[in-house]
């Protein structure tokens, strides 16, 4: 529930479904009209308004920006949050091909909320972590081969 803004009286109440079919279960459901007649008399106007997608974001399509500003936002949300997962993790993964690179990365980057995706992404995460480490270690124990014995050691 959001509070009014100074001055105002009107309150918002954001409700979050897994899909449309559990919205369509809650807005037909007996508890909900049980707490629609129990406030009755404290609700003098009532609206509601269903988003999904970049319209939760940025607002119905009359009323939202262009699709560049909207893309414009979003790279500007998105590229901090990228450039810290780089600096964070991209040494461990830089000895992975690129592939499982990008993979990892949009895999751990990409919102799963509306797919449900979160045991998936904690999975993989956790396995190209491990083989990261994995693979960084191995190239540590060749590099100290190298130095120590001034010449390459044949990868395992």
């Amino acid at each position: 529930m959001f509070l009014p803004p100074e001055g105002g009286d009107e309150y918002q109440v954001v409700f979050r479904f897994a899909d449309e079919a559990c919205l369509a279960c809650w807005a037909d459901s007996a508890e909900r009209r049980d707490w629609l007649r129990e406030g009755a008399e404290l609700v003098h106007d009532s609206r509601v308004r269903c988003a999904s997608g970049l319209d939760a974001w940025f607002g119905p399509a009359p009323s939202a920006p262009p699709r560049w500003k909207q893309a414009v936002a979003i790279w500007l949300a998105f590229f901090p949050v990228s450039l810290a997962f780089t600096l964070l993790l991209g040494e461990r993964l830089a000895a992975l091909p690129v592939f499982w690179r990008v993979l990892s990365s949009t895999a751990i980057l990409t919102p799963g909320d509306g797919l449900r995706l979160h045991p998936v992404r904690d999975t993989a995460v956790a396995a190209l972590a491990a083989a990261g480490r994995a693979a960084g270690a191995a190239r540590r124990e060749r590099l100290r081969a190298v130095k120590k014995n001034g010449r390459p050691r044949p990868p395992e």
